[in-house]
């Protein structure tokens, strides 16, 4: 509607006129709103327009339940009360009739918050694009497309609210009848579509002027006062069993005094769901009740500024628009012509036939090799990860073959896996080929296991995205490039199958394949996940701020915000972690990690480490009568650990070597590796350097069977350790024999000592600790000498355990000095120490310092500003 229109479609005159007995021509009417946007009408032609104006196109609506208003009248007028012309009432008395009619009150209120234009329905659409997920979709939108339609014609004044204007509109649609339009124009109905966008566009504005509605339900009081004030609650039927649910749920969610398993007995609760109210879930009651007081400020909110465009159009003034504040931008992913992606469909027509030779031979039970051979030349020849070939271009297998090439496919998976990878030359840990058909589609995705890509080290965890309008255009972005169904809710489908071929999945017990994409959820797994990313031609790092937790399957703790980490970053922070863990931490098979430490200050440090993968709840308990402090780490650090080869497990027992990877980076890893090695296991003396101690297993005692380790040492070595024991602890239970105890025992002229000490030695000799061979090694890398030796053998005899501690040294005055300028412990005090130590020798310190930058070793010098 234009502005003069407007002015006059909302203006509430006082001056009495004279009503027109003359209904105006529409020739007559345009002319009088040219001339009133010019300023050219005299008061009283003013007058006759609005009057004429408002009576045309309000009291008409007033009494909708007869038909008397839709009538034309017979004198040419539009009489403005339901007497009859002889009898009718003054001018004000009309007027006021007129401006408290429900329709006149409506129609002045429609505008905030809705939609009536298609660029409002497709901004609302592109805003909350998870709506796409929903079936059927695409004839919601339709419906609301033509709602838009509609409402822009009334909007405009191309269209006037009357039986003829919304037949002739509905005659355009076979889809939309007579009596849908006209509830339309009145106000009753709207499609379904518009509803949901307009209810979530209010909830949306409410959001970014007061940062969302805070509602505090903190006891049963709140529960009550809040159902006192929305009592439709008690009406429904199971209110009753969620009032006793809230009831413990408050009793025990921060009852932290006994464990989840004491107040489960106690108040005949699961214990899952205890450990659910403890991470922040609520019962179901509370949840209703937060929803319906939020929708209550919000509709309150959004009412009151509905008044203010009400009472700025009554002034005669533009409709305001209320200045919000700026969301906070976010890169959006970019679609079509505006991100640059390798085209995923194999237009190569060799590529082709052999794609197509490759399912009749396997179909045929023909030998694959040289077929296969001859596609690995081709899929080289690409950089894209996903191909796919349209198998319907060329009807090479009747429709029964090729309604089940995906079943052969499937069936021959690991075979053809196994040549692809051998054929482009790769072992199948790092590059793994798979096929699929959807569709008459077969795909091909090449798919490199990479350590250093985070979503390949979480791929058995869970990724939620931060918003399900991100996740929405990551499939949306992956089903286009992939050529697949025009409907999200298909695309979806097709996905789903898909992944079952090429990502073996496990199954429960009734060997039903779980669901890849589940249109309800936010979250991915991770292998999922990655094949999007692939197919959608889209880096790791786009997920960066896109991601909210990564948590395992049952969605608890995990890392919030987390960081996907690259390049020397990743390599340095996980060093720092891999030395943490290898020290005081523990991995259990199922990925949950354990740490102790026994100083709160590095605790602390350890904190600000974990911090650079995101935000994580580390919570300290101590232990009633121990010295140190105990945490539980997110699983997917644990996850990431085991993916990068840290046994699970007892330590001394595994007795695992440090991984390749960490073996295989660069210096700066390294000297990260060692910064956190001496605060964990070690220490500084001025006289010795740098020390610290790794322990290994000749004997796993009660763990023998459950490990099957195989016993290094004999119970006759066991009993001579108890018999020439150097030291016995009362409280722990353990026997300890020094190394050099036992080579004084080796030179014994008793041959039953002298053989049992020879035995011991050589059983510890030949059975080193791998950790702390390859932690010299490293340090050996970076210049530094150290010395290795055992230093005692202890058995305890609570679990018949037999252990070794080894011993590493740095050698000499130059290694001491090299180790304190280059890997400072990550320790307050232990730093302060080597700090004084190094201030005190300023010409060796400059010397061995020249020495390690003229071999490409940068040195910051981190004790002239501590």
């Amino acid at each position: 509607m234009d502005e003069g229109r407007e002015a006059a479609y909302f203006r509430r005159e006082t001056e009495e006129a004279k009503i027109s007995q003359r209904r105006m021509t529409p020739r007559e009417r345009d002319a009088f709103i040219d001339e009133y946007n010019a300023g050219l009408l005299t008061p009283e032609e003013r007058d006759r327009f609005v009057q004429e104006y408002n009576a045309e196109h309000f009291f008409r609506c007033t009494d909708s339940e007869t038909n008397q208003e839709l009538a034309t009248p017979q004198n040419g007028s539009y009489p403005l009360s339901n007497e009859s012309p002889g009898t009718r009432e003054s001018p004000e008395i009309q007027r006021s009739k007129l401006e408290q009619s429900p329709e006149f009150q409506r129609l002045k209120s429609v505008r905030f918050g809705e939609i009536h234009s298609k660029k409002e329905l497709d901004e609302a659409v592109k805003r909350y694009s998870e709506l796409r997920f929903a079936k059927g979709f695409q004839k919601n939108y339709h419906k609301a497309e033509i709602y838009c339609e509609f409402m822009e014609a009334l909007d405009s004044g191309k269209m006037e609210r009357i039986i003829g204007h919304y037949k002739g509109f509905a005659e355009k649609y076979n889809d939309i009848s007579y009596h849908r339009v006209r509830s339309w124009g009145e106000g009753k109905t709207k499609p379904r579509l518009v509803m949901t966008l307009e209810k979530r566009e209010i909830r949306r504005l409410y959001e970014i002027a007061n940062g969302g509605p805070q509602i505090s339900i903190e006891s049963m009081g709140d529960v009550d006062d809040l159902i006192r004030k929305h009592q439709q609650v008690q009406d429904m039927s199971e209110f009753s069993g969620w009032y006793r649910q809230c009831q413990t749920y408050f009793a025990v969610k921060d009852d932290w005094s006994m464990t989840q398993q004491q107040l489960s007995e106690i108040h005949g609760v699961s214990n899952s769901t205890i450990g659910y109210w403890r991470a922040g879930r609520e019962p179901k009651l509370v949840a209703i009740l937060r929803i319906l007081e939020e929708e209550g400020i919000v509709g309150e909110w959004a009412e009151s500024h509905r008044k203010d465009d009400i009472k700025s159009r009554s002034s005669g003034g533009a409709l305001k628009q209320t200045e919000w504040p700026l969301e906070r931008k976010r890169e959006g992913i970019p679609f079509g012509d505006e991100h640059e992606t390798i085209a995923c469909k194999i237009e190569s027509s060799v590529a082709f036939s052999l794609l197509k030779e490759l399912v009749s031979r396997l179909w045929r039970r023909e030998p694959i090799s040289s077929t296969v051979a001859g596609l690995c030349r081709e899929i080289g020849r690409t950089r894209a990860c996903v191909l796919y070939a349209d198998m319907d271009a060329d009807s090479f297998m009747n429709s029964k073959q090729l309604a089940m090439s995906g079943e052969v496919l499937c069936a021959h998976q690991n075979h053809i896996k196994t040549m692809l990878s051998e054929c482009l030359g790769r072992s199948n840990s790092e590059r793994q080929i798979r096929v699929g058909i959807v569709d008459h589609k077969l795909y091909t995705w090449v798919h490199d296991t990479n350590p250093n890509n985070m979503v390949d080290v979480w791929a058995n965890q869970y990724f939620y995205f931060r918003s399900k309008t991100d996740l929405v255009r990551l499939v949306d972005t992956a089903r286009t490039r992939l050529g697949l169904g025009i409907g999200m809710y298909e695309s979806i489908e097709q996905i789903n199958r898909l992944l079952d071929q090429v990502l073996p999945i496990k199954t429960d017990s009734r060997k039903m394949k779980s669901r890849h994409i589940i249109r309800e959820s936010q979250r991915l797994q991770g292998e999922t996940l990655r094949f999007l990313l692939d197919a959608a031609g889209l880096p790791t790092k786009y997920l960066e701020n896109r991601i909210n937790k990564v948590t395992a399957f049952n969605g608890l703790g995990g890392i919030m915000n987390p960081r996907f980490l690259e390049g020397k970053e990743l390599e340095v922070c996980r060093a720092r972690l891999v030395a943490v863990i290898k020290s005081d931490g523990s991995i259990r098979p199922n990925g949950r990690l354990a740490y102790c430490e026994g100083d709160s200050d590095r605790f602390d440090r350890v904190e600000d480490n974990l911090s650079a993968w995101g935000r994580m709840t580390i919570r300290r308990h101590y232990p009633v009568g121990k010295n140190y402090i105990e945490t539980m780490l997110p699983t997917p650090l644990g996850s990431a650990l085991m993916f990068w080869g840290i046994e699970s497990g007892d330590k001394t027992i595994r007795n695992g070597n440090l991984p390749s990877i960490i073996m295989n980076e660069s210096w700066e890893a390294h000297v990260a590796y060692l910064e956190d090695l001496i605060p964990e296991d070690g220490c500084f003396r001025p006289q010795g350097g740098f020390i610290w101690t790794r322990s290994v297993a000749l004997h796993a005692g009660d763990k023998t069977e459950a490990y099957r380790f195989e016993n290094k040492v004999s119970k006759t070595i066991v009993d001579f350790i108890k018999e020439h024991k150097d030291g016995y602890d009362e409280c722990m239970k353990y026997y300890r024999l020094y190394w050099g105890s036992l080579k004084r025992f080796q030179r014994s002229s008793i041959s039953r000592i002298a053989e049992s000490a020879h035995e011991l030695m050589s059983a510890i000799l030949s059975n080193p600790s791998c950790l702390i061979q390859d932690e010299v090694t490293i340090a050996k890398n970076l210049g530094i000498e150290v010395n290795l030796c055992p230093v005692c053998v202890t058995y305890y005899e609570r679990t018949g355990k037999v252990s070794v501690s080894w011993r590493a040294s740095t050698d000499g005055l130059d290694n001491i000095l090299r180790w304190a300028l280059l890997c400072p412990p990550n320790d307050t005090r232990k730093r302060k120490r080597v700090r004084e130590w190094l201030l005190s020798r300023p010409k060796d310190m400059e010397r061995v310092r020249e020495e390690v930058v003229r071999k490409g070793i940068e040195i910051t010098e981190w004790w002239s500003y501590e």
